[in-house]
């Protein structure tokens, strides 16, 4: 059981590796990246301009803010900006038909994430244009609501604590009440980044994928990229960086923080797709596996990870054969395909001889086809084969857009 599970965990980072090439994600981290810088720092600007104006009536809140936002100095100056809104700004009508056109044409950073997920789950039917522009602004103006929300709620908590009622528990708890102000805006910046994560995986690839699965990923996500930013902080010095590129270093230290992020998202946005549809990836990967005789490391490796057919197996398909026990017969209905597991078959056609070795599939031709057998198949020696059934064949084959051409090619 162990055993299986680890060889599950390997066919799945394996998969992931290589559909994470395939779907071009690197660039797909980089487009997210760069519609951050483009589009999502702006609306956030917007969203830090109506909660200034807003707060302003509110000291003590504005204060809290203003003390939150002083830890994110090295990357930008919110301080300044805040104050500055918070002097000069009012709410407007004029101001409320800037903001929602800020938010509409700032989509860059919602749009790249939405064609990357759409790419991960590229067997999915597109949304039309309209829903996905829709989508994209209820999104942005939720998120910045959130952050509000956010931000008021752990202004509440922090008040909510420092009253007397809750000495008993400083007393019992005391490393969570001495958390300072540093470590909580740092709980919340991962907690944002932890509820983001989970409704983009939750709802974006409109495959329903469960919730626990997403809470499972989304989790992951957030973790490395905590670690990341640790390990960001800890070797790359910004001194060096302010002497050479001056005021855009902390620029491009936060590039390279947003790029790391997204390789992170999207990757186990593709672990999530290859969870969700691992048995038919699986099966695509049985019926390509390369032949035994390859010697090239890749072609070994994938022959370890996927030649062992338990996705496709049970009792009731598993036949055990004795040499010279007859499979199918020429001009017999073709309702099955079969893979062996162990042994080996040969077929004999009316001109010529085929000998299928183990982890290789047979009689798919004319399953595909719909036509009767055109030879008959023996086993050479004891063999295991599982019998699949012609219909679940071709079903698996449209779900595997690269089996159903490599089906096309044999024909």
């Amino acid at each position: 059981m162990r055993k299986n599970r680890f060889t599950k965990l390997l066919q799945t980072l394996y998969l992931t590796h290589i559909n994470y090439g395939r779907n071009s994600l690197f660039e797909s981290a980089a487009s997210c990246s760069f519609g951050f810088v483009f589009s999502f720092v702006p609306v956030m600007l917007m969203a830090v301009s109506l909660l200034s104006v807003v707060l302003d009536k509110y000291p003590d809140i504005m204060n809290y803010v203003l003390a939150l936002c002083a830890n994110f100095s090295s990357v930008y100056d919110i301080k300044s900006l805040i104050v500055y809104f918070s002097q000069n700004g009012s709410v407007t009508f004029v101001n409320v038909v800037l903001s929602f056109f800020v938010i509409w044409v700032a989509r860059t950073f919602f749009l790249s994430i939405a064609r990357s997920i759409s790419r991960i789950f590229h067997n999915q039917t597109p949304q039309k244009a309209y829903v996905i522009q829709l989508m994209t602004f209820i999104g942005e103006f939720t998120l910045i609501l959130g952050l509000i929300a956010i931000v008021i709620v752990s202004f509440v908590l922090n008040q909510l604590i420092s009253q007397p009622a809750f000495d008993f528990l400083r007393e019992v708890f005391p490393f969570f009440f001495e958390l300072g102000l540093n470590r909580i805006s740092n709980l919340l910046f991962y907690l944002i980044i932890f509820i983001f994560t989970w409704s983009v995986y939750r709802f974006e690839p409109r495959t329903s994928p469960k919730m626990g699965v997403c809470f499972v990923f989304a989790v992951l996500q957030t973790v490395s990229f905590f670690l990341i930013s640790i390990w960001i902080n800890k070797f790359m010095n910004l001194s060096n960086y302010n002497i050479i590129y001056g005021a855009i270093s902390s620029v491009i230290i936060l590039m390279l923080k947003v790029y790391f992020f997204f390789m992170s998202f999207l990757f186990f946005a593709q672990c999530l797709f290859v969870w969700q549809y691992l048995d038919s990836l699986l099966f695509c990967e049985m019926y390509m596996l390369p032949p035994e005789d390859s010697r090239k490391i890749g072609d070994i490796i994938k022959r370890k990870l996927f030649i062992n057919p338990s996705v496709l197996q049970d009792e009731q398909n598993t036949l055990f054969l004795k040499q010279g026990d007859i499979i199918f017969s020429n001009g017999d209905e073709s309702d099955s395909v079969f893979f062996i597991k162990k042994g080996r078959i040969i077929e004999e056609l009316e001109n010529d001889e085929l000998i299928y070795d183990k982890g290789v599939f047979f009689g798919e031709k004319s399953a595909m086809m719909k036509r009767p057998r055109q030879g008959t198949a023996s086993a050479d020696c004891d063999c295991e084969i599982i019998r699949i059934s012609a219909e679940n064949f071709r079903s698996l084959l449209l779900q595997n857009p690269r089996a159903s051409a490599h089906a096309m090619a044999k024909l």
